[in-house]
Order: C-alpha cells, then sequence, then structure tokens
C-alpha cells in the first residue's frame, strides 16, 4: 500500500492502495499462475508482503485534497527504475513518479491535460507503442448528479526518459479528444446509461434516475492497436462492459471500429482498474457504484479480449495490515 502524504486513512485512499498493490504484484502473479488454467485449486489470496510506501517529495499541488486524489497508474521500467505515470481524480493535472521498494518519489513539473478545462475525474492510465493515454471517467458528478462535460475526455501524448531525470513532454503530441463519448453513444446498450446518476446520487433529472446504473470509465489498458475502457458500471445481472476502440483512429479520424464487450464478473462487480500482461489483459475487479457493495471483495483476473471467454480468477487481495 501507498500511504503518507499520498494516502490518508480513508475509503478513497484504500481504493487506490488496491489498485498500486493490485498491479504491482499482478504481472508476477500472471506469471506464477499461467500454467494452471483447468485446474480447481481455489483462489489464492494475496497479502500485502512490506511496509507501506511513503510518497517523499509530496506531489506538487499546492492543496492535500489534490494531493490525495491519486486514481490511476501506469509504469515503464527504464534500466533499474520505474518511471510511473500518476493520474488525479482533482483537477486537470498529472505527474511522473519513480517507484522505488520502500517510497514513491514524484519528479518533474505537473502536466496539464490538454483540451480539458475543467475537472477531468482521470480514472485510468496506459502505455502502449510510446504514447501514454489518460482516461475521464466519462461520468456525472456522484453526490449532485450534474453532467461533468470535461470528464468525457481522453489524452494522449508522448514522453522521452532517461533513467532519474524526468520524463520530458512533447507538447505537439499532447492532445485531448471527446470522440469515446460520441461512440458510446452510438452504441445500442451504453447510450442507455451515458449521463445516468451513480449510486445513490439523487440530485439529476427524471431522464438521469432512468439511466442508473450511470457510465463510469474506471481503468483502460491498451494493446494490439485498441484501446480497451473498463466500466465500473453499469453492472447489471452479473455483467460489465468493456468498450474497445481502434486507438490511433481516436484521436486521428478515421474508422475507429468500435466493439462492446460484455464481461461476466459476479453481481455488483465492476472493473477497477486494468493492465496489459503479455497477450492478457488484467482486471482489477471490486465493488460498482452501489452502495451496498462497500467491503465487497477485490480481485484480479485476467481476460483475453482475442476471445469470449469470460476473465480467469487468479488472486483476492487482501490489504489489510
Amino acid at each position: 500500500m501507498i500511504r503518507g502524504d499520498l494516502l490518508p486513512c480513508t475509503p478513497e485512499g484504500n481504493v487506490f492502495a488496491m489498485k498500486a498493490v493490485g498491479f504491482v504484484l499482478s504481472t508476477m502473479l500472471l506469471t506464477i499462475c499461467s500454467g494452471t488454467q483447468g485446474q480447481t485449486a481455489s483462489t489464492p489470496i494475496l497479502r500485502p508482503i512490506g511496509p507501506a510506501l511513503e510518497v517523499r517529495p509530496p506531489f506538487a499541488f499546492d492543496k492535500a485534497k489534490s494531493r490525495r486524489s491519486v486514481s490511476g497508474i501506469t509504469c515503464s521500467p527504464h534500466g533499474t527504475v520505474q518511471q510511473c505515470l500518476i493520474v488525479f481524480d482533482e483537477g486537470t493535472k498529472a505527474q511522473f513518479a519513480v517507484l522505488g521498494t520502500t517510497r514513491l518519489e514524484p519528479i518533474g513539473a505537473l502536466i496539464e491535460m490538454a483540451g480539458v478545462d475543467a475537472e477531468l475525474d482521470a480514472e485510468g492510465a496506459a502505455l502502449a507503442d510510446g504514447f501514454y493515454y489518460v482516461t475521464g471517467s466519462h461520468s456525472v458528478k456522484r453526490t449532485s448528479c450534474k453532467p461533468n462535460q470535461a470528464s468525457r475526455a481522453v489524452v494522449r501524448f508522448r514522453a522521452t526518459a532517461a533513467s532519474g531525470l524526468p520524463p520530458r513532454i512533447d507538447v505537439s503530441e499532447l492532445m485531448g479528444t471527446s470522440r469515446l463519448w460520441d461512440l458510446m453513444l452510438e452504441d445500442s446498450y451504453l447510450r442507455l446509461h451515458v449521463d445516468g446518476c451513480l449510486g445513490s446520487g439523487t440530485g439529476g433529472s427524471v431522464e438521469q434516475m432512468q439511466r442508473r446504473p450511470g457510465i463510469n470509465i474506471e481503468g483502460i489498458a491498451v494493446t494490439g492497436g485498441r484501446l480497451y475502457a473498463g466500466f465500473r458500471g453499469p453492472s447489471e445481472g452479473g455483467v460489465a462492459p468493456v468498450f474497445s476502440v481502434d486507438a490511433k483512429a481516436l484521436f486521428e479520424g478515421g474508422d475507429a471500429k468500435p466493439r462492446l464487450h460484455r464481461l461476466s464478473l459476479g453481481e455488483r462487480v465492476g472493473i477497477r482498474d486494468m493492465a496489459v500482461a503479455r497477450d492478457s489483459i488484467l482486471l482489477l475487479l471490486g465493488p460498482d457504484d452501489h452502495e451496498s457493495m462497500e467491503g465487497a471483495a477485490w480481485q484480479i483476473a485476467e481476460w483475453r479480449p482475442d476471445t469470449d471467454a469470460s476473465p480467469r480468477p487468479l488472486a483476492v487481495l487482501d490489504a489489510r495490515k
């Protein structure tokens, strides 16, 4: 887990701890479990094997609330150093950090997300083919149910890095797009949930209440030239969606070849983060937006997007001390 300036003892902090712990461990877990398909052994439980990571120095925000709003992470190895892009669900900025064995060390200046002029509500980050990707939640405000147009964006940029130095952003290639939102409006299932209220939000219109559970993206992965967006909600009848598009066309135009994947995950279970490992996508699974799921189990599962098979459970996460 990660603590200190980054994560106080709050439910929000615990969620990011699950994201960070889950995907630092998950590639190793996939290696261990890759030969176990078809066996009937129970799903293993993963627990922390060391002390909590400290964030030092703090992230470069003035407000503590912003520093504690980490919601996504993607890492790239450079020599013996893991340089990670950290994104936040407050404001419009991101920052790089070095992931070590005992601490997370923020480096470089804050990165302003292009094409976003309000709260992006960033919820996922990915790295593929030299590009970093950051997605907004594409959801309404949780409590008031008010639309948040700034969250309907995906941002892409290049960054070059050397070991121990802050990555250098290619500003000319930093761009944002709202096309994923437009493509969801064209999908026969997702368009029934866009702008729908989340969880127990009650401030929306009658139509927004009818669209509950609303759209809420919490993870992205990019592999094989396609961008996969994973949804915390809607999760209905034990099924949660993943929406995939051609990553290049999403930003540069042309046929995005959208496809909706509906994954059987279990009742009230949503996708909380995603990461690529080999030819699979690892899914961090946790509670959906329904208030009755607070305290539900968190899991890691392996999904092969080139097949119609259901995700394969790999482990249950237990982040208790």
